[in-house]
């Protein structure tokens, strides 16, 4: 038999709440490449 619906809830917060976070993260990384790489008056900092 399957999993419950609300183990099923819990498991698509928590890879929401991952999602989240990387998509953050990967973000903040992206950002302070270009930063460094082009410098401040290119990116409007």
């Amino acid at each position: 038999m399957g999993k419950s619906r609300s183990a099923n809830s819990v498991r698509n917060v928590s890879f929401g709440f991952a999602q989240q976070l990387i998509t953050l993260v990967l973000a903040f990384v992206t950002r302070t490449i270009f930063v460094r790489k082009l410098g401040a008056e290119y990116t409007g900092g």
